[in-house]
Order: structure tokens, then sequence, then C-alpha cells
């Protein structure tokens, strides 16, 4: 299910005008994605590990005062998640492409088994934190209407914050519980493509030092975001980018 009352993001005149041309809603939380070819991958790599909607991603990251696309920007990124990553996941992305946004955890299982013509890409909880909160300050999972009209409600809010806050509050303490267990010197990474893992003391070039300093970050987040997740209930709001032909996405 689609969380019907989550507060969506309120718009300028400029930002609408400089997105207008890339989704087709920018007032819900399902729309479709359009006039991104060839950089598509690069765009959805980017937000399933962006904590920031579809939109949000595309606008502050993507696209240039004059409303175009920072070519240069998505293609090094593209690079960069196939070849040192080997996520060859983001390069398949390219066709219709329909976001849902604000949607559970659970709901997600349901749509991503019309596999036929379709394939999904999520904001993942193995490179995001889902330690944030909406604008009214809540923590972001699905209150259904059923159960907020229900004698059950209070203890179901009670219930739900605890196991975020529990999360939340792991957070720092998971990441440096890795950054000792695999502290920055003994740290190795293939930052130069040559297909040599090389440790911090190993570069000279300030670009690679600051990528090596990059990845050791995204490492360590990694690593804590996949242990702390397990604590995430199905309720949770995540978002979602479906990639599919004409006839599998009239079936939304």
């Amino acid at each position: 299910m689609i969380q019907i009352g989550v507060k969506l993001v309120k718009w300028t005149e400029e930002e609408r005008r400089l997105l207008e041309n890339y989704v087709t809603n920018l007032d819900g939380n399902v729309f479709v994605v359009q006039n991104l070819p060839g950089l598509a991958g690069a765009i959805f790599a980017r937000y399933s590990r962006a904590q920031t909607g579809l939109r949000e991603t595309l606008l502050r990251e993507f696209i240039e005062e004059e409303g175009m696309l920072d070519v240069k920007r998505a293609s090094d990124l593209i690079e960069r998640v196939l070849i040192q990553f080997g996520d060859d996941s983001v390069g398949e992305l390219d066709g219709i492409h329909l976001a849902l946004e604000n949607i559970s955890n659970l709901a997600t299982k349901v749509v991503e088994d019309v596999r036929i013509g379709g394939s999904p890409i999520e904001q993942s909880t193995r490179y995001v934190f889902y330690d944030q909160k909406d604008e009214n300050g809540n923590f972001k999972y699905l209150r259904d209407k059923r159960i907020m009209e229900s004698h059950f409600s209070g203890q179901f809010i009670e219930t739900m914050d605890f196991i975020f806050q529990t999360y939340c509050d792991l957070v720092e303490p998971m990441q440096d519980f890795f950054r000792k267990l695999k502290p920055i010197e003994e740290a190795e990474y293939d930052i130069i493509v040559k297909g040599q893992k090389l440790k911090l003391k190993d570069l000279s070039d300030e670009k690679d030092i600051k990528a090596f300093k990059k990845t050791y970050k995204f490492d360590i987040r990694t690593r804590a975001c996949d242990t702390i997740r397990i604590l995430l209930p199905q309720q949770q709001l995540l978002m979602l980018v479906y990639l599919g032909m004409e006839d599998f996405i009239k079936l939304y």
C-alpha cells in the first residue's frame, strides 16, 4: 500500500519548471519518468542509494540551472557503479519508468511479483539509513487507516516508534564498530581500476585519495546498513522504480 497521507515536497515555481520535462506528476506518489535517454541507469543507481525521492535526487544532483541534465556526472556514476562495484542491474534500466514512492516494504513484494515484462529497482536498505523523519516529525512507516481507526492505534504507534528509534540508536555505534573492525589504514580498494587493490598509503594523487576515502565511507555505511536493517518492519516506507514495456506499465 502507498501511504497517501505522507506530506509531499512543496516545489517552487522554478523547481517545477526544471522538473516538469522529466516527470509526469509533481504532486503525487506515482509518476512516470521520461526524457532520460541513456542516463536512466546512472540516475536510478544514485536514487537507490539516496535518502530523498527520485524527483528531489534528480533536481538536486542531475539537473543544471538551465534545465539540462548533467551528462558528465551521470556518465561518471555509471562508470563507478558498473566498473568498480559490478552492479550490472543499473546498466539495464532503459525503457519506460514508473516510480512508486512512499510505498510499504510489504507492498513492494506484491508489486514485484508481477515480474513478466518488468524490472524493479528499490531504494535499498543495504545502502540507505532509514533514520530520517518526515516533515511532520514522524518516522516513515505505513499508518494503515484500518489500524489507525482501531483501538490498537496507540499501541501500534508506540511499538513502531520504538522499533525505529532502536534502529536510529544503532546507526552510529554500528559504524564505529566496523571502523574498528576495519580501520581505514588496513582497507584495500581497487580505486585506480587496474585490477589491483591498494591501501591508502599506496596512493599519492589527491583525486585517488579522495576516492579512496569516499569508498571507505560507503563501505562502512553499507556494512552497518546491512547489519541493522533486520530491525526494519514491513510497514517501512520506501521508493521503487519499475522499468517495463508499454503493456507492463498499463497494469498500473
